[in-house]
């Protein structure tokens, strides 16, 4: 396959839910403010944002640990429910394939779980893992744009494929929002409660930078919302 193909394909599998995981959880750790940013651990991405002291940073650091596999265990059960339903929805696709559009898919599937499974490990030690989009619209592993249309472009589909497969990804992309907007609520849950825990060490200008960037952070999910529903 060649690297412009399998690019394409990768969009193509992403469309079929994987990516559509990754984004939901922020990268499969942390989002917010304790999120890993440009990389490193939750708590020093916290401590350059917040300039925390070395005395702060111990007070925090077992609210953080604590919160860890909380995030995991949000990560792993979406997971499923992903892994599940991108079953599902390849069962019902692939009659509509030729044996070579097939083939390819099989080597697809393959690939991404290997990446998959990368994330996971990298999720779990708590390390930041690769970033597969290139934008925030759609780019390689990303979800921007119609799934259906980066899944015939990467595998040729002709137009009466698309007419066949179309019911079958209008179905799915319902219960991907619904599995997509849990995590939200269970990783925000979970981050309020952190932070709640962290904020009477902070000082009061602490408190107040920590206030406006979450407020930034909220309008900023906000208008990515707002364009995934455009």
């Amino acid at each position: 396959m060649k690297k412009n193909s399998m690019i394409l394909a990768l969009s193509a599998a992403a469309a079929l839910g994987i990516a559509g995981l990754v984004a939901a959880q922020g990268h499969g750790g942390p989002c917010g403010p304790m999120g890993h940013g440009r990389g490193g651990s939750p708590l020093e991405h916290l401590s350059r944002v917040l300039g925390l002291t070395d005395a702060q940073k111990t007070q925090i650091q077992p609210i953080v640990d604590a919160a860890k596999p909380q995030f995991h265990a949000i990560h792993q059960d979406a997971h499923a429910k992903v892994k599940a339903l991108m079953a599902e929805t390849i069962t019902k696709v692939t009659p509509y394939l030729t044996p070579d559009q097939q083939q390819e898919l099989v080597v697809i599937r393959r690939h991404m779980d290997r990446r998959v499974a990368a994330r996971d490990a990298a999720a779990k030690d708590g390390q930041p893992p690769e970033r597969w989009g290139h934008g925030r619209h759609g780019g390689p592993g990303g979800m921007g744009g119609d799934p259906l249309a980066h899944f015939a472009r990467a595998f040729g589909l002709s137009e009466a494929q698309q007419a066949q497969v179309k019911p079958i990804f209008d179905a799915a992309a319902p219960q991907m929002k619904a599995i997509r907007d849990d995590v939200h609520a269970k990783m925000k849950s979970v981050m309020q409660d952190t932070i709640s825990k962290i904020k009477p060490a902070l000082t009061a200008a602490q408190l107040e930078q920590l206030s406006t960037l979450q407020q930034k952070m909220e309008q900023m999910r906000a208008a990515r919302g707002a364009g995934k529903d455009v």
